[in-house]
């Protein structure tokens, strides 16, 4: 897949879950500097989730993510301390109990190609039974990106 990647490709990755192997959940990240996959918990009070006016989120409302327009798709997780992507695209801030923030979407270029990478909850919220429209619109974006 690296391959195709670097001769012009996209990869649009769905859920962070397939960089796993065993206890590392970005050993299969393929970047250079791989960083961690952080989980938050929202003890009290929410994430604030935000993202950037970006092709990505075209035709989506953008600044401070609104929770009751996003809450299916807002997850727990974000990727920090990899390689600095070429496009940052969305991020969450945590303040709940101390500080923490990273990066939700973000696209980072390998070789001629792109990864975009997501630990939104977009594959859970596309299923045959019942997608969620705002996941089916990211979804149709990233691919059009």
């Amino acid at each position: 897949m690296t391959q195709r990647i670097e001769a012009g490709a996209t990869a649009v990755f769905l859920c962070p879950a397939v960089f796993a192997k065993k206890d590392q959940p970005t050993a299969l990240l393929p970047l250079a500097n791989k960083g961690s996959l952080v989980s938050v918990q929202d003890w009290l009070y929410q994430n604030n989730d935000w993202a950037k006016n970006h092709p990505i989120f075209k035709g989506l409302p953008t600044g401070l993510l609104d929770y009751q327009f996003y809450r299916e798709i807002l997850g727990d997780k974000f990727f920090s301390g990899q390689t600095p992507p070429d496009e940052i695209v969305a991020g969450m801030i945590n303040t709940s109990i101390g500080y923490s923030s990273g990066l939700t979407v973000a696209v980072h270029r390998r070789g001629q190609g792109r990864i975009v990478l997501n630990s939104l909850l977009l594959r859970e919220n596309l299923t045959v039974e019942a997608s969620h429209p705002v996941a089916e619109r990211l979804l149709r974006n990233m691919l059009n990106f």
